[in-house]
């Protein structure tokens, strides 16, 4: 097969299985989780000049100005300008994944990486359908797996082309970054560090003043919800995440689920007495931390518990989400294995539909094959020190992040990180078969 026929018939099968499940969506127009409706509001009110995830008349709530980061509201404002439908907005998010796996591709290119495996990337998307789903949600998964993945691949152009002007793109893609999900915060810290030790060794002063710019987005942002709230600070969901996930599972873990309600309504109610924005959130989170610093080592046990689960989540939420299989409510996995451990994620998943377990079956051997290849790319020799150190960063703190959570979805804006490494662990696993088996004739 020629270059050019072989070109058309990769990209008929990207764009068919990205078509597929747009045209199911389509249909159904089953694209909403919880959190989509907050951004929906959000996105209306920008019409009023404001950043505000509630409905827009009094009383107002100081949680809802700095709920939801600005730019996915801004992304649905500007898409319906156009043509004023959530399926348009479901329509442009396909396109957005179809651009970051061509720059998928462009980045294996310029690492030297044969066109023959790039199939890989398809199989993948079959097997592991997790962005393919998202990118049917009204969820800022999409846009933020664009901006994380060509930050990757304009650090890349840098190491490889040492132009700072894609020095500058990279960091202000961390920042747009910063301001469409709240856990890249932790990364500025990273981030910084890293470009000092660019700084240093390319000997460029300008490089420092990049690294500020995500982090003069951050302040400014903070600074917006001050003069909004009284309270310096990125966003609220960061203290009811800590008080609702972290808290809260841990308690069940330990303790079962009354008493992890108990502890919640509690906290909530002690919140409510304050007469300030400021006061309810520090005491959130003073109460929350309260929980994880009386048993810090069982804690760190349970957070990287569920870091491993981020890696491993087969995505039970999102298929039966985005099939209608079950009502939205009802109990998960996270719920399960927290109250049983392993026990009740067994007994939770031999409740379900053969074809669905099937499924999760290939995405839990998918995920763990994704792992392996996550791992070796630190080990692979063609690739930069730098950028492998990025990679790892970016995994690192978006596993961290999440914690607790651990949920499949949470791992969707990594995907084509996670695609780019791919060919590479292939090619690994190709030269030990043969060198294995070579070593096997031989002895025969």
């Amino acid at each position: 097969m020629n270059n050019k026929r072989s070109d058309i018939v990769f990209w008929a099968g990207i764009v068919f299985i990205h078509l597929v499940y747009l045209v199911f969506q389509m249909v159904h127009k089953n694209m909403y989780l919880l959190d989509s409706a907050e951004y929906l509001i959000q996105s209306e009110n920008i019409k009023e000049g404001v950043f505000y995830s509630g409905v827009y008349k009094p009383p107002y709530r100081d949680v809802y100005y700095s709920m939801r980061p600005p730019l996915y509201p801004l992304f649905l404002f500007s898409g319906k300008l156009l043509i004023n439908s959530d399926l348009f907005i479901i329509f442009l998010q396909t396109c957005l994944s179809l651009f970051n796996l061509y720059g998928v591709l462009l980045l294996l290119k310029k690492s030297g990486m044969v066109d023959t495996r790039r199939y890989i990337l398809l199989a993948a998307l079959i097997i592991s359908p997790g962005t393919l789903i998202y990118n049917n949600m009204i969820m800022s998964e999409i846009l933020f797996q664009t901006i994380l993945f060509w930050s990757v691949y304009w650090f890349f152009r840098f190491i490889s082309e040492k132009k700072l002007t894609f020095l500058f793109y990279y960091n202000l893609l961390i920042g747009l970054g910063i301001l469409t999900k709240p856990v890249l915060i932790i990364f500025l810290a990273p981030n910084f560090l890293l470009m000092i030790y660019m700084a240093l060794h390319h000997k460029k002063a300008a490089i420092m003043g990049f690294a500020l710019i995500p982090i003069l987005i951050f302040a400014g942002y903070s600074f917006r919800n001050y003069k909004q709230t009284g309270y310096f600070h990125y966003s609220s969901i960061s203290n009811l995440s800590l008080l609702h996930y972290n808290s809260y599972y841990f308690l069940i873990s330990k303790y079962g689920q009354p008493a992890a309600d108990e502890f919640v309504n509690s906290t909530l109610k002690g919140a409510s007495e304050f007469s300030s924005f400021k006061e309810e959130q520090q005491y959130i989170q003073k109460e929350s931390m309260k929980i994880i610093k009386a048993d810090l080592l069982d804690y760190s046990i349970f957070h990287a518990k569920g870091m491993a689960a981020f890696f491993l989540d087969p995505g039970r939420f999102d298929l039966y989400k985005f099939l209608n299989l079950e009502e939205h409510t009802s109990k998960g996995l996270l719920y399960h294995y927290s109250y049983e451990g392993t026990r009740g994620v067994w007994n939770y998943l031999n409740q379900q539909a053969g074809f669905i377990l099937l499924l999760l079956g290939m995405s839990l051997l998918s995920n763990v094959f994704f792992l392996g290849s996550l791992i070796y790319i630190v080990f692979e020799k063609k690739l930069d020190v730098m950028l492998k150190v990025l990679l790892v960063l970016l995994v690192i703190t978006i596993a961290f992040a999440t914690g607790p959570l651990g949920a499949s979805r949470f791992k969707v804006p990594l995907f084509p990180i996670i695609l780019f490494t791919l060919p590479f662990f292939v090619n690994f696993l190709i030269l030990k078969f043969r060198n294995l088996f070579n070593r096997a004739d031989v002895t025969a």
